[in-house]
Formats: structure tokens, sequence, C-alpha cells
């Protein structure tokens, strides 16, 4: 680990964030190893991004083992639109789409239609359904304490996002959704993680899952990283999962090594088009990990 944070220090004054925080984890041992860098000081807390939606959906799944058309919206093969702006008739809107299988096309509209849809049929909010293993450290944005302190991921309006859910979308549904919302320390998250596998066999589970839908990208709502190009790095087995979250968030799983990676960055604050060092880092970082 000293070894990654050096890494990391020296390479920060390059990169187009302030803050950072990084993890690995090691599921035999049910612990893991973090640290971070951020000039508003410790404990600092990330917006998540799109890890929420494999965070708010994937353990319905888990759970349910439900096969049906639901599984088409959980991995982005729904044929719904990738994004669109939404307004206070925003779920009109997502369930005029209809759902009918396609290829592959990462949506999050896709994200918010089944949370409708499972929301109407279990009769209950997705926070009271997804919710029971979250760490006390990983919570929506708006339940953050008033003295929370959260890194900067860009502006609203001319004025800094900070404890505020960057996603405009997210921002105007305004509640607790997939998309988007969920707000975590690299302790929050990490702990989330160890919990999610004690839950619901996450790894065992997902081990079978990606090897049985090996032409899938998506997989129960996780992205896979079937090979070294990809930004999990290189010596992990063609198992692995995780997600990518558009503030400069990921987490990778390797379920044969059971080792995961966490990085969590505000790689947004100024611009959001500019990720190649934070690309270079994600990959050097886990592959640093796999290769321990």
């Amino acid at each position: 680990m000293k070894d990654i944070e050096k890494k990391v220090t020296e390479q920060l004054s390059h990169l187009p964030f302030d803050s950072v925080a990084f993890a690995q984890i090691d599921f035999k041992k049910k612990s893991f190893e973090s640290f971070e860098i951020s000039p508003l000081g410790k404990e600092v807390y990330f917006d998540l991004a799109s890890l929420t939606k494999p965070l708010t959906l994937s353990p319905y799944f888990l759970e349910k083992k439900r096969e049906d058309e639901l599984h088409l919206l959980l991995n982005h093969r729904a044929s719904l639109p990738s994004w669109a702006r939404l307004g206070h008739d925003w779920e009109e809107q997502i369930l005029a789409y209809p759902i009918k299988e396609s290829d592959t096309l990462y949506s999050d509209l896709g994200a918010l239609r089944l949370m409708l849809e499972i929301e109407k049929k279990e009769k209950k909010n997705l926070k009271d359904l997804c919710s029971s293993f979250y760490d006390k450290e990983l919570l929506f944005w708006k339940d953050l304490d008033e003295n929370a302190v959260s890194v900067f991921t860009g502006f609203r309006k001319d004025h800094e996002i900070s404890g505020q859910v960057h996603d405009d979308n997210a921002f105007v549904l305004n509640r607790f959704c997939s998309h988007a919302g969920l707000f975590s320390t690299i302790k929050g998250i990490s702990h989330t993680l160890l919990n999610m596998d004690q839950s619901f066999n996450l790894l065992s589970v997902m081990k079978k899952s990606v090897g049985d839908q090996e032409k899938q990208r998506f997989v129960l709502g996780f992205d896979t990283a079937r090979d070294d190009k990809g930004l999990a790095g290189k010596d992990h087995s063609p198992l692995t999962f995780g997600h990518l979250g558009f503030t400069g968030t990921s987490f990778w799983i390797d379920p044969e090594s059971k080792k995961g990676v966490v990085l969590l960055t505000n790689v947004t604050q100024n611009y959001w088009y500019n990720r190649e060092g934070l690309n270079h880092l994600r990959r050097d970082l886990a592959s640093m990990v796999w290769s321990a």
C-alpha cells in the first residue's frame, strides 16, 4: 500500500483533480487497507455517481435471482436511450419508452425505469429495498450530515457543487434513485462492498454469472473486465467485475483472487472530458494490486 500511496502522491500534481482515495480489499480476510489525499482533510465524502447503479439495483437481483425482461434494463439491453434531460414529469417520460431486447447501450434512463418497475412490483421505495447492507458512511446525498465534508465536483449555476449530487437529472429528481446520488468515504464504500459479499455471496454468484454470460458486457448490473485492455488494469482474471462513475470513481473485484480495488476522485471539479490521466492511474493502481 505504501508504494501505491507514493505513486498517487507523485502523480497528483499532474492530474485534473485535487482529492483522491484508494482502497485495496481482501475478501478472504474480510478487511481492507486505504488512504486518502485531499486539501479538505480526512474522511471526506465523494460523489459515487454511477457506482450508485450496482449498489441500488444489483442487490434486488442477487437476492431474488430473477430472470425476466427486467434483466434487460439491469444490463443495459432494453433499448432505452442513454440519456435525456428530465423534468418534473420524468416518471411519465421514462415509462413511455418500450422495453425490447437490444444490443448493449449503457443507459441512465434504463436504470431509472428499472427502479420504477421494482418499486411498482414490490410496493416499496428503492431505498428500503436495497440499503440494508450499507455502511453508515455510505449515504444518499440528502442524508449527509451538515458537518460532513464533501469534495468539489464542478459547478451548477456558477456555484461550486459540494455535498450535492453532481448529476443534473438526479438533482432534479430530488429523491433517492438508482441512477446517481450515493456519497461515501473510502471506508464507507469498502465496508459496503464487504457487506455486500457477506449478504449476497457476491463473489461466488458473480464468478459463476460472468463465466456463464461470457458474451455480455454487463452481468447482474455490473460492468465486466474480460481482458487486460480495459480500465481494470492487467493481471486480473477474466471474471473480474465492477463499475465506473462519471465523477471519477470506480471499483473492480476479482472473484478468483478475492481482491478488490476502489478509486475515488473528483475529476469533474474543473471539466469532465480529460480522463487520460485518471484512466492511466486506474489501470496502474489496479495492476499493482492484482500482481501483488
